[in-house]
C-alpha cells in the first residue's frame, strides 16, 4: 500500500513507522507528513500526541476523534519547507478532503519545534481554498 501523504513510498517504509511508534519523525517535513496520514487514516491518538506539549494543554482527544469521523482526507501537496534553525521549522501545504459531499482544499502554513519527544507540530496560518 503507499503512503496515504502521497510520497509514492510504501506505508510500512514511510509513515507507519511513525504512526506505529517505531520511529521518530526525523525532520518537520517528516512529521507534517505522518500527521496528514493520520488524519487520512482517522488516527486521533497520533495527532494528538505530536501536538507540542503547549498545545495539547488546550485540547481533547475526543474532540480531534469528532473532526475526523466525516473528512475523507484525499491528497497532499508540499509547498514549502523552511528550516528556520535546530529546533524549528515552517511547511506549507494543500491538504485536498471531501466533507458534506463536497471537495475541498486546506492550504497551511504551520510551525514545528523539536522537543524532547522529537518535532511536534504548533500552530498554523490556515485558509480554505474551497
Amino acid at each position: 500500500m503507499l503512503c496515504p501523504c502521497c510520497s509514492m513510498m510504501p506505508y510500512a517504509q514511510c509513515c507507519g513507522p511513525l504512526l506505529s511508534g517505531t520511529r521518530r519523525a526525523s525532520s518537520a517535513l517528516a512529521l507534517m507528513r505522518s500527521r496528514y496520514t493520520a488524519f487520512a487514516m482517522r488516527n486521533a491518538q497520533y495527532i494528538y500526541d505530536t501536538y507540542a506539549k503547549e498545545e495539547r494543554r488546550r485540547l481533547r482527544l475526543l474532540d480531534i476523534s469528532r473532526d475526523l469521523s466525516d473528512t475523507a482526507w484525499v491528497k497532499l501537496e508540499i509547498v514549502s519547507m523552511k528550516q528556520i534553525d535546530a529546533n524549528n521549522a515552517r511547511v506549507s501545504f494543500r491538504a485536498y478532503h471531501q466533507k458534506d459531499g463536497l471537495q475541498r482544499c486546506l492550504s497551511e502554513d504551520s510551525a514545528f519545534v523539536k522537543e524532547a519527544e522529537g518535532w511536534r507540530y504548533v500552530q498554523s496560518r490556515s485558509k480554505s481554498l474551497s
